[in-house]
């Protein structure tokens, strides 16, 4: 009997998938009293933030920045010292950062603040209901946040290749001799960077003339010239066109006609929707032409009584962005409250040393918009 109740309960909102958009969207509806569902197959809630994205990189890039003020003491009047890099320590660290900060994001402390958390993949499987393991939640509104995942490029002999990527990388616990990166925006620099001050000697392919392609192209050849005097081999125009794995290991790519042959391959050329199978086509979500859900303004889908928030939508993968889209959907979805999401003024930072932050339109996007040059200040 109780079994049975709770299968035939019905929410006011089930939410499909536990990253940032989906926490804040669920836990803010819960605190206002609404009947939610968070349905996360994963063991632990939190998505690709606390546990391959944000907190374990920026971790990384603590320890790379020490080594790196340790070798460059002089430049503030202190004796310069090598390190002594215990990789497998750092990457344990890095583990136990990502325990801390998830203390707020578990199963446990989310059903304490009266949301129901469901470890099972979720389906739609008609109007009004998501199909969670062996039950059927039936909502009054329901919010897709299922996020991303790296994109594979389909690049002749990479899927045959042993290559790490944003969510691998992690694994690691031996400091690769030789890493090419392949794809020179944020998360390329960012990690690029990091193995290079704990010893690696790393090559950033990308095939853009500059790298950071989103932001003003300043500041990517800047970054450029700070990669280059740390060591770092930097080639741009070059698209990678054959991946050829080493049996026992490593290989080699043919990059812009030139061959680069690598230890380890870390692939971080962007982001690919990760909602196959959840049953969008049972209740008419249409997806875009990248494939990520196709949203209005109100981040309303085109199914009905549906919502969606972070990465699933295809624009702006940050964290800060998917909270707000978690909360604007939340509010539309319960409240009917109208609320728009705007773009126009988000911030955002690349975080190499030294920091790339930008807000709002680039220098090329504010030409485009003005039909003439805007004004710029240095």
């Amino acid at each position: 009997m109780g079994v049975q109740a709770r299968m035939d309960r019905r929410y006011d909102l089930v939410v499909l998938g536990g990253g940032t958009a989906g926490l804040i969207a669920s836990l803010y509806a819960a605190r206002i009293g609404a009947r939610v569902a968070l349905v996360e197959q994963a063991e632990q809630p939190g998505g690709d933030c606390l546990f391959t994205g944000c907190v374990p990189s920026k971790s990384l890039i603590a320890s790379a920045q020490l080594a790196h003020d340790m070798r460059t003491a002089e430049r503030l009047g202190l004796e310069a010292s090598e390190p002594n890099i215990a990789f497998a320590r750092v990457m344990e660290r890095i583990q136990e950062v990502v325990r801390r900060a998830g203390v707020r994001d578990t199963a446990e402390h989310l059903e304490s603040e009266g949301v129901e958390v469901v470890r099972a993949v979720g389906r739609f499987t008609g109007p009004g209901v998501v199909e969670a393991g062996r039950r059927a939640l039936r909502y009054r509104a329901a919010i897709i946040a299922t996020g991303s995942r790296p994109t594979v490029p389909p690049i002749p002999g990479l899927e045959g290749a042993d290559f790490l990527t944003n969510e691998t990388v992690w694994d690691l616990r031996e400091l690769p001799t030789r890493l090419t990166v392949l794809g020179g925006g944020p998360t390329g620099c960012e990690l690029g960077q990091a193995f290079a001050r704990l010893g690696t000697r790393v090559e950033i392919v990308e095939a853009a003339p500059v790298l950071l392609p989103g932001e003003d192209s300043e500041a990517g050849s800047f970054i450029a010239n700070i990669l280059a005097g740390e060591g770092v081999a930097v080639q741009l125009e070059a698209p990678v066109t054959q991946v050829d794995p080493a049996p026992e290991g490593g290989g080699a790519l043919v990059a812009g006609g030139r061959r680069v042959e690598y230890d380890s391959l870390l692939v971080a050329v962007g982001r690919a929707p990760a909602n196959g199978g959840i049953g969008l086509e049972n209740v008419g979500v249409e997806l875009d032409e990248r494939g990520f859900v196709k949203v209005d303004a109100r981040l309303r889908t085109t199914g009905d009584r549906i919502w969606a928030a972070g990465d699933a939508v295809g624009r702006m993968y940050f964290t800060h962005v998917a909270g707000h889209q978690g909360l604007t959907a939340m509010a539309n979805a319960l409240f009917r409250a109208r609320r728009s999401f705007d773009y126009s003024a988000v911030p955002r930072v690349t975080f190499t040393d030294p920091e790339v932050a930008s807000i709002g339109l680039s220098e090329a996007g504010a030409r485009a918009r003005l039909g003439r040059d805007p004004l710029v200040l240095r």
